[in-house]
């Protein structure tokens, strides 16, 4: 197989018996994706660090890989690593080394204790999902539930104080009778141990100190807020321990924090090194490279920018300036020109694309040969937009960068598309389908931008064969099948990830087996993550919708708050439904055992001997 050397995705996953990998994986060149999850590994071959190209392993639930081989600090394209549900008890800290990885998973893994420093190493991360187990020795006691001697109190008295004497201060408002924050109170208090020294955590008891909380808007509990020079940011991130080191050191400070001072440029070579970056930056060209008080307090407000600056003729010319700037207005410049004309998406540009002021973006997918045709239209267009409207590029020759922006506006072609996307309006979608001259992007920008277009609503397409007892219901068949006047329809409104959902499957599925035979009665589900409906805005999954049968095109459906089983539906819907019927017996459920022979047999220290 070393000989399939177009070969971009591998999966041997659930593979029980897979108890090594072959040495030829190591000769696959091209492989970007590995998914070897669910089977047997106890190791990684070290050779694997040849892969150049891999930037997704998964590795998760084997049961037997307690430890992993020094050969994944050389695999230093994985932006992925998913090994949640292994054995391991510790992560190599020469991992810190794999300078692309943004996402690791290491959850239930019981053993695991060790990760703080490992961590503190990995710049790129922007998701950690861990759960980290206390225990005996390493730095587990970091962890400590028990302890909250590094969270500091504060309240009216001390407050102003506390954020005049630190730059960086996380607190956390909350109510002593609050579950939420009673759950969050060893988290916060493991999180302030591991960021002392860095950043303060600090608690604020919201209904003793009820004018503070409204002072910064608190509504409700636990609120987060991350105080940088007194000026306030919600913190709306993962709340595990570990994690918040992630989101406070990675997220909020994608440098270290020495990095969101002022610097001067002194070196020609550094200039020319700093353009290689892909970070942005702000350079000033300055009479006076004393620390200026307005670019020192903007550097530290704005994230992931960095900012520098130069009084050499020289130097400030690599950076295309040509006169110094004795007095600047930098925030307002900084806000009109932080972002390029057309962004390139990324791991790194998607925060400051969707989090931006601006709440509107076009977005172009197209393979880089494509986009050279049209590139000098859009850019142009863009100009005519700034502060308006981010337009924003998705290369579609990137499937790992592009795949998952397709699937969110349930597109699946190549072919060149664009998008208007507006996340202030229930992230309403506009699908644009003229040609690409400038004229018929910079129209569809003015309609965009008065809402004189008509919404997209994505859509799976239509199933060839829907006659299961739970009908499939997308976008495209949903006024057809769900708005049929003549039926009392119950929807289950579901997203793939969700537990709760898999949890009611069965549950669901047996409804519909038990109703199969009334006519009257359709019992349906759909995929929130790939359709959309007017009808449909919900944010807890799953959510049951009812549609009675006779007036649905005037009355809103039912939200159904009941039980999750088959009786107690089967009672709603009697209660509820326009078209009388008879309830139909209901079987009781069937208890199964299932026994695996050949696992028992695999792991008994007996020959089992099976006569007829």
């Amino acid at each position: 197989m070393g000989q399939l050397d177009k070969l971009l995705d591998l999966n041997l996953s659930n593979n029980k018996r897979l108890v090594k990998l072959p040495e030829c994986i190591e000769e696959m060149m091209s492989l970007t994706k590995l998914d070897v999850g669910g089977c047997d590994l106890d190791c990684v071959p070290e050779g694997m660090g040849k892969l150049e190209k891999l930037c997704d392993l998964n590795l998760s639930n084997n049961k037997r890989l307690m430890k992993l081989q020094e050969g994944i600090k050389e695999m230093k394209s994985l932006t992925w690593l998913d090994l949640g549900g292994c054995d391991l008890d510790f992560v190599p800290q020469g991992m810190g080394g794999l300078e692309k990885l943004y996402k690791l998973i290491l959850k239930d893994n019981k053993r695991l204790v060790k990760v703080r420093e490992c961590i503190q190493e990995m710049k790129s991360l922007t998701r950690l999902d861990v759960e980290i187990e206390s225990g005996d020795g390493g730095d587990a006691e970091v962890f400590d539930e028990d302890k909250d001697d590094d969270v500091v109190e504060l309240g009216a008295d001390n407050f102003t104080e506390s954020l005049k004497t630190n730059p960086y201060v996380l607190v956390e408002f909350y109510a002593p009778w609050c579950g939420h924050c009673q759950s969050l109170a060893p988290e916060w208090a493991s999180a302030a141990s591991i960021l002392k020294g860095d950043v303060p955590l600090a608690k604020v008891d919201a209904i003793v100190h009820a004018e503070l909380a409204e002072e910064f808007g608190v509504q409700s509990y636990p609120t987060i807020l991350f105080f940088i020079d007194g000026v306030p940011k919600r913190y709306t991130r993962e709340r595990g321990s570990v994690t918040m080191l992630v989101n406070v050191r990675m997220l909020f400070f994608p440098l270290p924090l020495s990095r969101l001072e002022v610097r001067t440029v002194q070196l020609h070579a550094d200039a020319e090194e700093l353009l290689k970056e892909e970070t942005p930056l702000a350079v000033a060209f300055l009479d006076d490279l004393e620390i200026d008080e307005e670019l020192t307090a903007v550097a530290r407000q704005e994230d992931g920018i960095w900012f520098y600056m130069t009084g050499d003729v020289d130097i400030a010319k690599v950076f295309g300036l040509n006169k110094k700037a004795p007095a600047l207005e930098i925030s307002g410049f900084l806000g009109a020109n932080k972002l390029p004309l057309v962004v390139i998406f990324s791991h790194e540009t998607a925060s400051a694309i969707f989090e931006d002021e601006v709440s509107r973006q076009l977005l172009l997918f197209a393979l880089p040969e494509e986009f050279e045709k049209i590139r000098d239209n859009f850019e142009e267009a863009a100009k005519s937009f700034k502060r308006k409207i981010i337009f924003v590029l998705v290369d579609l020759a990137n499937k790992q960068l592009a795949n998952p922006v397709l699937d969110f506006f349930a597109l699946t072609t190549d072919e060149t598309k664009m998008i208007g996307f507006s996340v202030d309006e229930n992230g309403r979608k506009f699908m644009y389908s003229g040609d690409f001259s400038l004229d018929s992007i910079k129209l569809f920008g003015e309609k965009f931008l008065t809402g004189d277009l008509r919404r997209y609503l994505k859509s799976e397409p239509i199933p060839h064969k829907n006659d299961g007892d739970v009908k499939i219901v997308v976008s495209n068949s949903f006024d057809d099948i769900v708005l049929d006047e003549t039926k009392d329809v119950l929807l289950e409104v579901y997203v793939p990830w969700c537990g709760h959902c898999k949890k009611l499957e069965p549950e669901y599925n047996r409804l519909g087996e038990v109703l199969q035979n009334i006519p009257s009665i359709v019992i349906e589900k759909v995929d929130d993550t790939k359709n959309e409906h007017a009808l449909v805005q919900v944010k807890e999954f799953p959510t049951i919708l009812f549609f009675p049968a006779g007036n649905k095109s005037k009355e809103p459906p039912l939200s159904v708050d009941t039980n999750r089983t088959v009786e107690a539906f089967v009672e709603y819907i009697k209660k509820n439904a326009a078209i009388p019927f008879t309830v139909p017996e209901i079987p009781e459920v069937k208890q199964e055992v299932s026994v695996d022979l050949g696992r028992i047999m695999a792991n008994s220290e007996f020959v089992w001997i099976f006569k007829s």
